[in-house]
Order: structure tokens, then C-alpha cells, then sequence
């Protein structure tokens, strides 16, 4: 599955969910790990119902969030990748923009 927003393409190959922007910003799950205290804030702001238990039982693992997604918001595996994936959307953007800062 493709999805195109205006400047971020994702793509998921091999059960991995890859973010690459034009420019040829690249955002795997592994960078997501190995940020994930940093991204916490952002994990919970975009899903209030998370709570700090289940942040914690995540703990950057794509999967697990999957899972809780499912059993905090109802939704269907198939959403919750959607969810996921415009999730990093925001994040390959503000990322993009705090690059032209620097």
C-alpha cells in the first residue's frame, strides 16, 4: 500500500513502515524506537486515550501500538496502520520544517 500526502509518500515492504519524503527524508520504525522518549509527548497527544501504562508497554514497538490502538479506540488492524501512517506524516513534516532551521 502507497499513500501520498503532498510531500510524503509511505510505503509498508516487508512489515516495516517506511516514511520518504521528496527531499529524501527517510523515517523508518527503528528510528521511531529508538526516539520513542522523545516522541511519547506526540504519541499521546494524538491519542489522548493512551495512557502512561500503555505508553510505557509500547515502548516504540509498531505492533504493540497497533494492539492498543485496536483495544483503546476500536478500531481495525487496517486503521489503525492508516492511523499510524498519518501519524508520520505529521512527524516527516515538522521534521522537514525544523531541518530549514538549522
Amino acid at each position: 500500500m502507497v499513500y501520498a500526502g503532498e510531500r510524503v509518500f509511505f510505503s509498508r515492504a516487508e512489515g516495516a513502515v517506511r516514511c520518504i519524503h521528496q527531499k529524501g527524508m527517510l523515517m523508518n520504525w527503528d528510528e521511531i524506537e529508538g526516539k520513542w522518549t522523545q516522541l511519547k509527548g506526540r504519541v499521546r497527544e494524538r491519542w489522548g486515550k493512551l495512557t502512561d501504562d500503555d505508553l510505557e508497554i509500547i515502548n516504540g514497538r509498531r505492533e504493540q501500538l497497533i494492539g492498543r490502538l485496536k483495544e483503546r479506540y476500536g478500531m481495525s488492524k487496517e486503521a489503525a496502520e492508516d492511523e499510524i501512517g498519518v501519524f508520520l506524516d505529521s512527524l516527516a513534516v515538522r521534521e522537514v520544517r525544523q531541518s530549514r532551521w538549522r
